[in-house]
């Protein structure tokens, strides 16, 4: 083998690593992107949640105070009932 052959045999592979690195690179900078993204989810997520458990929250007060409301207007309309 000559030496121009060993030298483009040499750039070759050195190109090839160069490409390896470049795509590793680029793997790892999506990976981190992927990361944030993923929290920002979570953290949307968590909100949702809270906010979720808030109006269950309140629609079962409100339904507890329909209850309560209901059976004072039906005492109300029992004592108003001819015996």
């Amino acid at each position: 083998m000559t030496f121009d052959e060993i030298q483009k045999t040499i750039e070759g592979m050195l190109s090839v690593q160069r490409n390896l690195q470049e795509s590793q690179l680029n793997l790892h900078e999506k990976q981190a992107n992927h990361e944030e993204i993923l929290t920002r989810l979570e953290k949307t997520y968590e909100r949702q949640q809270k906010l979720i458990d808030k109006m269950l929250s309140y629609t079962l007060s409100a339904n507890i105070d329909i209850e309560e409301r209901l059976r004072v207007l039906e005492t109300k309309m029992k004592r108003l009932e001819p015996n």
